[in-house]
């Protein structure tokens, strides 16, 4: 099921930008910051930021008994946490702000 929403996803983003383009109107991306109430790097449990490599300690993680209610508990502090990501995100900029201009840019380039 996510495979297939990634693909609706990426087709779609490609028709919008097909579609914009066609109108002149360009797109610009840029990094914003998302607060997620969640962190889902919860370090002190899955080692995230060892990396991988020789030693072989880096990239393994202790067995955790996700059916014992402590280890459980004790999971839930980092992971409930507030956590930013940075996420990159697409701004569709018009060259004017000014609806008529636009639609008239619009109707000039459909002419062309």
């Amino acid at each position: 099921m996510m495979t297939r929403m990634y693909r609706t996803l990426a087709k779609l983003y490609y028709r919008t930008s097909a579609i914009l383009d066609g109108l002149g109107i360009p797109i610009v991306s840029k990094v914003v910051t998302l607060p997620i109430e969640f962190n889902v790097f919860g370090r002190k449990h899955w080692g995230a930021g060892q990396g991988f490599g020789k030693d072989a300690k880096k990239g393994q993680e202790p067995k955790l008994d996700l059916n014992d209610e402590d280890t459980t508990e004790s999971m839930l502090p980092d992971l409930l946490e507030m956590h930013d990501y940075e996420v990159e995100v697409d701004e569709f900029r018009a060259k004017s702000n000014d609806l008529y201009e636009v639609l008239i840019g619009i109707a000039a380039k459909l002419r062309s």
